[in-house]
């Protein structure tokens, strides 16, 4: 095959991928935070639920308070997707299927929680076990 030729179907697959890649990449949080929010476990409690919904663009912060070493599961049910940070604020989650396990440290973690095609209406659940 001549090289022109070559280079062309290389540059035009090449290009196929790259859109089927974007297209099938999932919407991550990653909009402007337009709230903060403590996550509120009710006392002897190992588990806090909240329903909210969030504009397309957008993300809800949640934080969660983590006492003890311990292991922490982050649910979140409808199509908007989250992203977890550390208490130091590194990046710590993304692009991870919901329930997400993970083991934790002390100190206040963040779930941001937000949809780049649409609005969304969700429940974020945590569980610190």
């Amino acid at each position: 095959m001549p090289a022109p030729l070559y280079a062309h179907r290389l540059a035009l697959v090449l290009a196929t991928l790259t859109g089927v890649l974007t297209l099938a990449a999932p919407a991550i949080a990653s909009g402007d935070v337009i709230a903060r929010k403590t996550l509120q476990f009710a006392p002897g409690s190992n588990s806090a639920s909240v329903r909210d919904t969030v504009a397309r663009g957008n993300e809800i912060a949640y934080r969660v308070e983590v006492a003890n070493p311990r292991s922490m599961t982050v649910e979140v049910d409808g199509a908007a997707s989250f992203t977890v940070f550390d208490p130091d604020g590194k990046l710590w989650a993304r692009y991870v299927p919901s329930p997400f396990t993970t083991t934790v440290k002390p100190g206040v973690w963040e779930i941001q929680v937000g949809s780049q095609t649409q609005d969304v209406t969700y429940t974020l659940t945590v569980t610190i076990r």
